[in-house]
């Protein structure tokens, strides 16, 4: 009676924890129904944490690690600030990632959110547990590039404890800031936590939209002599971004005047200010320094360099870095990129189709051969562009090595992964010496794209009677994918290639199923030619069976 009552309040108030409650005591005798209920009518009702607890405890005697997983994580929310139900909940998520089998990915909870959660539940009594779980925190967000997730955390923690920052903390902090381009909460900081001394005016002006908003102009600066170099650096780099080159200045010249072996790489982070912000005259100062340093002779340093004469106009001081750049880092399709701009631009068309040229013993950027495709068919250069071109196409395809790798291509569309395959059970590297390995990167080209460049391609080759690459191109695209749409031109076009290079023994492979598909006289002239031209006859029997079946 007792049940069918509970029953009957569940159907009129469905959302009642009461009668749940009553039916859990009821199935004392059945553990897995009684826990059911009372998990019921815990979600149903506030409960406090010691009977999520009592919950968890009954789910891990039957080994349900996800709903223990969720009874901690709703004792939490019931009493946010007991850090002993946070630890306890880290304390299953470790024993769970050691299990072999667990999907703890599933999980809809992870350490990092853990340590998020303890550091906005705590109150600032418990500052150093604060401190401490704050920067597990944003260490696991930073190595995992979620820079938004550790910055907010480390702003939970600024607010609540920041006395207990140390100065690694802060530089940790200002630099996690930077990144989220928060200039004006890092002045905040320096001010608060460094002693910086900032005289500012508050100025209300008209916007471009036409709205009256507040502008911040930095009057004055006062630092302290001690202040760490590279607390200096990002003073500085919020400065430029803030417009306030006129404290930017002094605090420059005080800046360069550090030793360039030791603060080389700070160097650079103001450079990037000033060049985000337009002011390449301005990066050009930090930037000579390092160039004429040893330790930083580096490619990434002359491309900096480069870019900024470029972006001033002094071309032919750039073009010397962009061959700087080169000498280091060859493969640099960026720098090759911006180069061959300023030689085009100077009328040194050969010079800038050259700078385009990759050298294929090393990785090469599919986006930078279409590139030098474009320009070799704007310049008729149109052997080169062959061969680009060949190179370019060759990207998702190999080069066949034997006959029969030729035949299962005639018999199977988009088959790389056969032909790998086929070499691997005959015990050779499935990859040709002469493959082309190419960069990781986005670009692809349509279908339709592809095949137009594959027919200019091979008309090129035919109009040079370059019959050897001519084969060799319609070979490649009989086993693209992308050009499985085609297959039938790619079909007839092999054939056409064997003819004019005078391979009748593959030619004789397409033109046996030409002579079945399209059945004619003209069909069959030109399968009796193949045969005529092979230096053995063999197939007098396929000449045979295929006549008698026509005639």
């Amino acid at each position: 009676m007792a049940e069918r009552m509970c029953h009957e309040i569940i159907k009129q108030q469905p959302t009642a924890a009461e009668p749940y409650q009553t039916l859990a005591q009821i199935y004392e005798h059945d553990p897995n129904k009684s826990l059911q209920f009372s998990l019921l009518a815990a979600h149903l009702s506030f409960t406090d944490k010691s009977e999520w607890w009592r919950l968890a405890a009954l789910c891990r005697q039957r080994n349900d690690y996800k709903q223990e997983m969720v009874c901690y994580t709703q004792a939490i929310k019931s009493e946010p600030q007991n850090l002993e139900t946070h630890l306890k909940r880290l304390e299953l998520l470790s024993e769970l990632e050691k299990l072999p089998d667990f999907p703890v990915n599933s999980l809809k909870v992870s350490k990092v959110k853990c340590y998020h959660k303890i550091v906005r539940s705590l109150g600032p009594s418990d500052a150093e547990t604060i401190m401490k779980y704050a920067k597990m925190a944003a260490t696991l967000y930073h190595n995992s590039t979620e820079v938004e997730q550790a910055v907010e955390v480390m702003s939970i923690a600024y607010k609540k404890c920041f006395s207990l920052f140390t100065l690694e903390d802060i530089n940790m902090y200002l630099e996690l800031l930077i990144t989220q381009k928060q200039f004006t909460k890092c002045i905040e900081v320096f001010v608060s936590s460094i002693g910086v001394e900032i005289e500012a005016e508050i100025q209300t002006v008209k916007n471009a939209n036409g709205d009256i908003e507040e502008q911040t102009h930095y009057l004055n600066c006062v630092i302290p002599n001690n202040l760490a170099i590279d607390l200096k650096s990002k003073l500085l780099v919020c400065f430029i971004h803030l417009g306030a080159l006129n404290l930017v200045q002094s605090l420059l010249n005080d800046f360069l005047s550090s030793d360039v072996e030791k603060a080389g790489d700070l160097y650079m982070d103001i450079e990037e200010a000033f060049s985000a912000v337009g002011h390449y005259e301005m990066a050009i100062k930090l930037l000579e320094p390092l160039i004429k340093n040893t330790s930083f002779d580096l490619g990434a340093v002359w491309l900096k360099y480069a870019d900024c004469l470029n972006k001033l106009g002094r071309h032919d001081d750039a073009i010397e870095s962009y061959y700087k750049v080169l000498k280091h880092v060859p493969q640099h399709a960026d720098a090759r990129r911006k180069l061959f701009t300023i030689l085009e631009n100077k009328g040194r068309i050969d010079d800038a189709l050259n700078i385009l040229q990759q050298d294929y013993k090393f990785v090469v950027s599919a986006h930078l051969l279409f590139d030098h495709c474009k320009y070799l068919k704007k310049y008729n250069r149109m052997l080169k562009y062959l061969e680009v071109g060949e190179a370019l196409l060759s990207r998702d395809l190999t080069k066949f090595r034997h006959p029969e790798e030729l035949r299962i291509a005639c018999r199977t569309k988009g088959v790389v992964e056969l032909i790998y395959n086929f070499r691997s059970m005959r015990g050779e590297s499935p990859y040709h010496k002469d493959d082309l390995q190419f960069e990781e990167e986005s670009f692809t080209l349509l279908p339709s794209e592809e095949f137009s460049m594959f027919k200019e391609l091979l008309s090129i080759a035919k109009e040079h009677k370059n019959y050897s690459v001519l084969q060799r191109l319609t070979f490649m695209g009989m086993i693209s994918k992308s050009l499985t749409h085609y297959r039938p031109d790619m079909e007839f076009y092999c054939f056409q290639a064997c003819l004019l290079n005078r391979d009748f023994q593959n030619a004789c492979r397409f033109v046996k199923d030409f002579s079945l598909k399209y059945s004619g006289p003209r069909s069959f002239n030109l399968l009796s030619f193949i045969l005529n031209s092979l230096d053995e006859n063999t197939h007098g029997k396929i000449l045979i069976a295929t006549l008698s079946k026509r005639f």
